[in-house]
């Protein structure tokens, strides 16, 4: 549940640290490009670009068109602003928030006194450019690899909340092969002779769409949003997840919104410790599909703690995964965990196994340098060609069968 949040936290943390970057000291004039674009956040630079000859400019003045921004300025703020027509709607320290004729953007970036000017609109559908963003599309197309990785012959696990198991991004792109194998709704009240310690689960096809949603389902839909993200098949459109042609199985848990949905006699029984149980759960699962080629720890938790990640692969012995408690101990982000030879650029160190298959590695997410690399012109974006980020706070766990 925390995954969003946690992404919503990092971007936010790196625009901040941009935001207090250095900038060149640009005068008004000779200034290559007419305005100082390191200063604007994407969406800004966008909107300067799209004004950027005289006949624009003057469209623009003609139809008063303005930007909604936040504007860090030092020095005399209100001269800078009433220079260029801005109107301050309120101010946070050295920080407005500007309305900014769109005539005036790119002069106004030129002010010395002027070091960032930020805005952005809060969501945005973005799966059909995510894969290139993330360097996967050499992976879908197998390029310096033993084959082309979709997600085909994989099983994505996904553990979240509010989950809409009839949605077509859950079938194939064509709308006819259903990808849901199986759901553990701790939430569910159909308990009768269920072996598991809360809820039920639901398996096949015909089960699944009959139940049609976790108990949460039509109050949350974070599961359903993530589960796209990861695994949605895009139904014939270019809005697709990561792993588009993979089988999905699901746990659905209990956060604090759905008390009103369970028992008072039960209440005790969801609580962290239940959590963990969904790993149990699909760990299991993943034996019977003949168990797991690939274990990633990531986020803070997975990334940092070492204590996590000797907990998760406790008692999985019997799918070859065994922790060196030495080297685990010892272990930071971008190592490889495997006996296999890393990837170029990674340290070639890394818990070991009992065997070169599972793999476990732990990355560290990089969507700081993705703000970057969005925001500053010329930034490069990573070239391991490692996966960048599989999953926030949780391990990400794909399994062959």
């Amino acid at each position: 549940m925390k995954r969003i949040r946690i992404f919503h936290l990092i971007i936010y943390v790196g625009v901040l640290l941009l935001a207090d970057m250095p900038v060149s000291a640009n005068n008004m004039k000779g200034h290559p490009t007419g305005a100082d674009y390191s200063k604007m956040s994407s969406f800004v630079r966008r909107a300067a670009m799209e004004y950027n000859d005289k006949h624009q400019i003057a469209q623009a003045k003609g139809h008063g068109r303005e930007l909604c921004a936040f504007v860090k300025m030092e020095g005399n703020a209100d001269s800078v602003l009433h220079a260029h027509n801005c109107r301050s709607l309120v101010r946070f320290g050295n920080t407005h928030i500007v309305s900014v004729p769109l005539s005036e953007l790119r002069a106004l970036s030129l002010c010395l006194d002027v070091t960032r000017i930020e805005a952005g609109r809060n969501r945005s559908i973005q799966m059909d450019s995510t894969a290139g963003n993330v360097n996967a599309l050499s992976v879908y197309a197998g390029k310096a690899l033993p084959q082309a990785y979709t997600g085909r012959g994989v099983v994505m696990g996904i553990m979240d909340v509010g989950f809409d198991l009839t949605h077509p991004n859950f079938y194939d792109a064509s709308g006819t092969d259903y990808r849901i194998v199986r759901l553990w709704d701790q939430l569910s009240a159909d308990t009768v002779g269920s072996t598991l310690y809360v809820g039920a689960d639901y398996r096949g096809r015909n089960e699944l769409l009959g139940y049609a949603h976790s108990r949460d389902g039509l109050i949350q839909t974070h599961g359903t949003h993530t589960l796209g993200i990861a695994a949605g098949s895009g139904y014939d459109s270019r809005y697709r997840g990561m792993a588009w042609e993979s089988d999905i199985c699901l746990v659905n848990n209990a956060v604090t919104s759905d008390i009103p949905l369970i028992d008072a006699d039960d209440i005790y029984k969801y609580t962290y410790a239940t959590d963990s149980l969904r790993l149990k759960y699909i760990f299991e699962y993943a034996a019977e599909m003949g168990g797991v080629d690939l274990l990633i720890f990531t986020g803070g938790v997975g990334e940092n703690s070492s204590e996590l990640r000797t907990y998760v692969c406790s008692d999985m012995e019997f799918m070859g995964i065994e922790i060196d408690e030495t080297v685990n101990a010892a272990t930071h982000a971008l190592r490889l965990f495997s006996h296999l030879s890393p990837p170029d650029g990674l340290p070639n160190s890394g818990i070991a196994c009992s065997s070169p298959s599972p793999r476990l590695m732990v990355l560290k997410p990089s969507e700081p340098r993705s703000v970057r690399a969005d925001v500053i012109p010329g930034s490069k974006r990573s070239t391991t060609g490692v996966p960048r980020r599989p999953g926030v706070g949780a391990p990400s766990i794909p399994f062959g069968r």
